[in-house]
């Protein structure tokens, strides 16, 4: 790109131009700042929205003693009181699977009772809901299970206090020892341990319940966000009868990761959801994806009549955790761990089945026997297992030698960006997808590793039962969240404007989920840039940035963008056109410049069609655009750099939209103290409508809007027949003719140039220049000799354009413009340019 002429006003390399120009035309001028709000705001909106209901948190465990112990020397909170609003989310409109028998009676027992087997629970009167399904796996890990208890020390006076990891951090939560009972039973509604006096299942589930709001908050749900709530790890979610996964069953690549996330001290628990298993029944082709996050559909969705029966004894919706995977013989098994009454295996490999027997599985079976004595696991065959289950949730836990960065965020006004592809308008009844104008401010995070390792990135969003205090749906929920990753050299250290080609590590599409989650390998060569996002631009949330990775890391959020934005229409003869219209000249024009080189991000927006509800049909003269222009040269009293035509291509920078009817996105490098036109139009000329100019740029951008002129430009030509030459000539009075009628005596801006510039001419023959001629009438008569009504001429110049300022007086308003060559014979291409701030017309004769 080419630097624009500094001659005769606009001096390049001096800092203070651009301010020079805006004094000398009494105009404002504009510098892009932050538009964010302040730091401190920021962080306490963020803060707040990712604040923990009052659960106890904020109190020690003798501080809730103390406030809620009554006479009898028994807590009662009163927080989460034993009473129909701490089963439901509003006790006037009880949810249909509610039950009317409900009591509250407490509850004496031992907390945790070590028995060496695998946990049996009983989920009382509903059906086991996502977190009891998690719970019951991580109780399979007893370190896991013992450090969700934070103490029991009160228990005489019915308190403990649990904990559980939301937003980033593990949160104390205090309860008492009410729990909700059948009235006819005196059973315990919800859930509860097999074994006789233990308590861990159904207060853990009383304090994760109070953490919600309520029991029935509990009843849909995740249980990839209810593993990260009981470990703090990374849940993902493996989709079993996808064509991909089911390839790398046949391939051993399945088998494998499963060994290695066993080995690594993963939580893995399989389901098999009847939605998805009668889906697949109707359509054995069909497969969505592979690795994602879990979608927490309510399971009274699950349509159990259509899917086919289920083989030896496992049901459909119900959790099992994979406790093991071993090679017996030639055929491979799996461990599977069953925590409720019902749901066993029966079927081949089960505990005292024949195939135990068999001379090839004899010294696998004296090793694995022990685990028989269980009741509540079995083996199965993994190629049963991979043909039924249709997810596989693995919860990765880290050891305390991993480098884990946890950080607080959001999209809040401006920084919500967006996706990077968004939509620019339509044409011709297609949605016309672009780089966003937007996509720049959402925050970015720079990540550099100090050696090669694996990094794990999780993007956590607000749990929305925190405030609604139910189980939200996701078709309910309010914005999806998504993320890019960007992998750039160690030299690039500032905000990415744009995604360029192979730049794009990986990208986590938008979902409604809580948390997202990338996995990439990192090497100390690179810079990562990590940049979530909002499906929509505009939508404000808080979220969290884990990451997790076996090599010391940095993080670093980057500088939020400068912002420059300016309304203006396009009204009366500002309504210009695009470059290749004689009135381009008279659209709004900026000069734009900056003291440092850097990317800016320019966009105009058509209001009248971006927020329009009805959106008008397509029409290509409605189409916006956004060009930017090396500024004309100027002199004493011109139009101080104002571009009044396009004559040629090394004139343009650059020329951004014109597809679409909404918005044209501009990408570009500003060089320092160098100074730019940008002129926002239409494809079409004489179209009236509002706009936004918006300027995106990491370093201050200076702005001055350009004085309002009408512009015209006609595109001519010196053929045989009227290439007269100069008034030395006799043949001069057949050279082109253009009547200029002004409304006003005023001041105008002429200039004449050659369409297509070449090297200077190598005779004088071939000088341009042009003549003012006053008429005696408005239609362009002229009285008398012409060369005595000469108002103005122009000396002929060997460059390829010409330029000067005449004062129109004229009482008739009436002038006859002679663009000419110095000889006859001369051919050649023109253009001319009128600009005046009086209205005007100008015609060729």
């Amino acid at each position: 790109m080419g630097r624009p002429d500094s001659r005769n006003g606009l001096q390049q390399g001096r800092a203070d131009n651009l301010a020079a120009v805006a004094n000398m035309l009494k105009t404002p001028m504009y510098v892009s700042d932050r538009a964010m709000p302040p730091e401190d705001e920021t962080i306490r909106s963020i803060e707040a929205r990712l604040r923990v209901l009052d659960n106890g948190s904020e109190h020690t465990e003798e501080t809730f003693v103390v406030a809620n112990c009554g006479e009898d020397g028994l807590c009662t909170d009163k927080a989460f009181p034993p009473l129909a609003s701490s089963l439901y989310p509003d006790p006037q409109q009880l949810p249909a699977s509610a039950s009317g028998t409900l009591g509250w009676q407490r509850v004496s027992g031992t907390l945790y009772l070590p028995s060496g087997r695998m946990p049996r629970l009983s989920a009382g009167s509903i059906s086991p809901h996502p977190f009891l399904g998690a719970l019951a796996a991580v109780a399979c890990k007893q370190d896991l299970l013992l450090d969700l208890i934070v103490s029991d020390d009160h228990a005489a006076q019915g308190c403990f206090t649990l904990q559980f990891h939301k937003y980033g951090s593990w949160h104390h939560v205090s309860i008492d020892n009410f729990l909700p009972v059948d009235e006819h039973t005196g059973r315990i509604a919800f859930a509860s341990s097999c074994n006789e006096g233990e308590l861990w299942p159904s207060l853990l589930e009383k304090a994760y319940a109070k953490m919600h709001g309520s029991y029935y908050a509990l009843e849909g749900g995740s249980l990839d966000d209810a593993l990260v709530d009981l470990t703090g790890g990374i849940s993902t979610k493996l989709k079993l009868q996808s064509k991909e996964v089911q390839h790398d069953v046949e391939s051993g690549k399945l088998w494998n990761m499963l060994a290695e996330e066993l080995t690594t001290g993963s939580v893995l628990v399989a389901t098999s959801k009847s939605r998805v298993a009668a889906a697949a029944a109707a359509d054995a082709a069909h497969a969505n994806g592979v690795y994602g996050r879990g979608d927490g559909d309510d399971e009274a969705e699950c349509r159990m009549q259509d899917a086919p029966k289920p083989p030896h004894g496992l049901l459909y919706d119900q959790c099992y955790t994979v406790l093991d995977a071993q090679v017996v013989g030639d055929l491979e098994l799996v461990r599977l761990h069953c925590a409720w009454d019902s749901g066993l295996w029966s079927g081949p490999w089960r505990r005292g089945a024949p195939e135990w027997q068999h001379p090839a599985a004899a010294s696998a079976a004296a090793r694995l026997v022990a685990t028989h004595d269980d009741e509540a696991t079995f083996w199965m065959p993994f190629q049963v297992f991979a043909g039924f289950f249709t997810h596989l949730h693995v919860c990765s836990t880290f050891p305390a030698t991993w480098h884990q960065l946890t950080l607080h965020c959001g999209w809040q006004g401006p920084s919500g960006g967006g996706p990077y592809l968004s939509r620019l308008g339509e044409r011709d009844g297609q949605v016309v997808m672009g780089a966003s104008s937007s996509w720049c401010c959402n925050p970015q995070f720079r990540v550099t590793v100090r050696k090669r390792c694996q990094l794990r990135v999780a993007l956590g969003q607000q749990d929305p039962r925190l405030d609604a205090r139910r189980h939200v749906r996701k078709a309910s929920r309010q914005r999806a969240a998504g993320m890019q990753v960007l992998r750039l050299p160690l030299t690039a250290l500032g905000r990415r404007w744009e995604v360029r080609p192979g730049e794009l590590l990986m990208e986590l599409p938008p979902i409604m989920s809580r948390e997202a989650v990338a996995s990439f390998s990192a090497d100390p060569e690179h810079a990562y840039v990590l940049v979530p996002y909002a499906s929509r631009a505009g939508d404000e949330g808080a979220f969290v940035l884990r990451t997790f990775s076996s090599s010391a890391l940095e993080m670093e959020q980057l500088p939020s963008p400068l912002s420059l934005v300016l309304g203006g229409h396009w009204v009366g003869h500002l309504a210009g056109g695009g470059p290749d219209q004689a009135t381009f000249g008279s659209n709004p024009q900026y000069m734009i410049s900056c003291r440092h080189r850097t990317q800016v991000v320019l966009s105009v927006s058509r209001l009248d069609q971006r927020y329009a509800v009805v959106k008008a049909p397509y029409q290509m003269e409605h189409c916006v655009g956004l060009m930017l222009l090396q500024p004309e040269p100027t002199g004493p009293g011109s139009a101080l750099g104002r571009v009044t035509a396009v004559r040629n291509s090394s004139q343009v920078c650059g020329r951004f939209g014109f597809d679409t009817m909404e918005e044209a996105v501009a990408h570009f490098v500003l060089e320092p103290e160098t100074p730019y036109v940008v002129v926002p139009c239409l494809a079409g000329p004489a179209i009236e409508a509002p706009f936004e100019l918006r300027i995106l740029s990491g370093v201050p951008v200076e702005l001055v809007p350009l004085p309002e002129l009408k512009t015209l430009a006609v595109v001519g030509e010196w053929h045989e027949e009227n290439a007269g030459g100069c008034d030395l000539h006799p043949l001069w009075k057949k050279n082109p003719r253009y009547l200029l009628v002004t409304k006003s005596p005023s001041k105008a801006s002429i200039t004449l140039s050659r369409t297509v510039k070449s090297k200077r001419p190598s005779s004088v023959e071939d000088m341009i220049g042009f003549y003012v001629v006053k008429c005696s009438s408005a239609n362009g008569e002229i009285k008398g000799d012409l060369r005595r009504s000469i108002a103005h001429e122009t000396a002929f110049v060997t460059e390829s354009e010409v330029k000067a300022d005449v004062d129109l007086k004229n009482t008739a308003g009436a002038h006859v413009i002679i663009p000419c060559t110095y000889a006859p014979g001369r051919l050649s291409k023109y253009t001319l340019a009128v600009t005046c701030s009086a209205d005007f017309d100008l015609v060729e004769l």
